[in-house]
This record gives C-alpha cells, sequence and structure tokens, in this order.
C-alpha cells in the first residue's frame, strides 16, 4: 500500500484490506520505530525511507504493508525499491491522490508559509507522476485507486469536518480491492482469520 500523503487515509484503508484478506498489518513507519528503538514521533524520515525500501523489496508473505511519504519527500527511496522491483507473489495498489488532494495535505501542515505550500505542492507532484510511472510498469501487479476530496469540496477546508465521509470512502475502496484480488486470483480466502505474527526487523 502505497500513497503521497496521510490525508489518503491509508492506515484506515490498510487496516480495512487486512481484515477483509485475513492477513496481517505492518507499516514502514511501524517497522523503523522498532529498528530505532524509538517512538513513532521521533522516527526520522531517512529512517522510515530504508524501512519502505526493504518492505518493497521483500514483503512479508500474507501482510498488507503500508506508507506514506514523509514531509521530505527528498528522502523517498519509494520510486528507486519499485524500479528494481521483484515483487514475487506480491501487489502494490497505490492510492493516487488527487491534485486537490494533495494541496489539502499541504495547506493544512503546521508550517504555513505560502512559498513553502507552493514548493511542497510541486514536490509532491513530482514525487506522484514518479510512482506512477513505475506502477505503470508493474501491470497487472498493481492497482490503482484514485482518491479525492469529496464532491465540491475547497482544499481550504478543515481536515476534521470532512473526516467521517472520508473515513467511510477509504473502507468502501478496501472492500473493493479486496474483492478485485478475490475474483482475480491474486489472493485466495482463508476459512478462519489466523492472522500472521507481527513483523519486525531487528
Amino acid at each position: 500500500m502505497l500513497s503521497t500523503t496521510i490525508k489518503s487515509f491509508v492506515p484506515v484503508f490498510s487496516r480495512r484490506l487486512a481484515d477483509r484478506l485475513s492477513y496481517g498489518l505492518t507499516s514502514a513507519l511501524d517497522l523503523a520505530a522498532n529498528v530505532a528503538g524509538k517512538s513513532i514521533d521521533e522516527v526520522l524520515s531517512p529512517e522510515r525511507a530504508v524501512q519502505t525500501f526493504m518492505l518493497l523489496r521483500s514483503p512479508p508473505e500474507r501482510y498488507v504493508s503500508y506508507h506514506y511519504e514523509a514531509t521530505e519527500i527528498r528522502d523517498s527511496l519509494t520510486v528507486e525499491a519499485l524500479s528494481t522491483l521483484p515483487f514475487d507473489g506480491a501487489v502494490a495498489v497505490w492510492l493516487r491522490e488527487s491534485r486537490q488532494l494533495l494541496q489539502h495535505a499541504v495547506l493544512h501542515r503546521s508550517e504555513t508559509d505560502q512559498s513553502s505550500i507552493a514548493h511542497d505542492l510541486d514536490e509532491a507532484l513530482s514525487h506522484r507522476a514518479a510512482v506512477d510511472e513505475e506502477i505503470e510498469n508493474l501491470g497487472e501487479r498493481a492497482i490503482v485507486v484514485k482518491v479525492d476530496l469529496p464532491p465540491d469540496v475547497d482544499p481550504t477546508i478543515s481536515p476534521s469536518t470532512i473526516r467521517d465521509s472520508r473515513v467511510v470512502a477509504a473502507l468502501e475502496a478496501a472492500d473493493v480491492v479486496a474483492d478485485q484480488l478475490f475474483a482475480s486470483g491474486l489472493c485466495t480466502r482463508l476459512e478462519e482469520n489466523v492472522y500472521p505474527p507481527v513483523v519486525t526487523r531487528n
């Protein structure tokens, strides 16, 4: 599971998908915190980037692993990992955020300097374009889910105002992807919800 920002609600989407598939759940941020012996809030962008690279190059079996880029997209190793991906039996799900949603994400960070906003939006759009190219190269091993703000919503609106509708949209989209994975034979249904152990990297 990949997205450009957390405004895609990728953790909600990933948890729902893991539940539907009876898979375990992990993230690059959780792994980075475990490896560094830090809290999640203390993890640095380069530390998370390394774990993202490792997850993409060697994804654990029967897990939904997710990652959204940190503010410092320049530290990202996501595109590099995707470009050399062995992808044995794994499927990449790309939550492709619209320009409006990326603008919304940038506007509602704590930093509000206008020049910084413009720069960060350009950086996010460039990153999205680079991932788009690599996702296209994966063919049937990739699923693209388009994520946008609700209709007629301005990017300046408070995130809390649209949170409920965004959560519902993420849950519904995860159900659609789960059904698609089952129908294509890329994932098989399990008789029981038996989850794998938590993934850690020491």
